[in-house]
């Protein structure tokens, strides 16, 4: 018998100035089954709608299922969010 394991992709949302060399440091990062994506504005996307960077700050979203945690802004955080 084999043991199922279930995992739940997280969602990586990045909003700021420096959203795409965050999104490569994500990337390169042996986590596996993840789905990123970044903008410096707003975007009309599912995962992305109504994210904001807060504070002109680079602004990171963790998202399961459609939901998202409180938003963080380094990638440390971010990772604390991922089990």
């Amino acid at each position: 018998l084999g043991v199922l394991k279930s995992t739940v992709t997280p969602g990586i949302v990045i909003v700021g100035q420096e959203s795409i060399k965050l999104a490569t440091q994500f990337n390169d990062m042996s986590m596996p089954n993840k789905v990123i994506m970044a903008t410096a504005d707003a975007s009309n996307l599912r995962l992305m709608k109504d994210k904001i960077a807060i504070g002109d700050r680079k602004t990171i979203y963790v998202c399961f299922n459609n939901t998202c945690n409180l938003p963080v802004h380094s990638i440390e955080e971010a990772l604390q969010q991922i089990p």
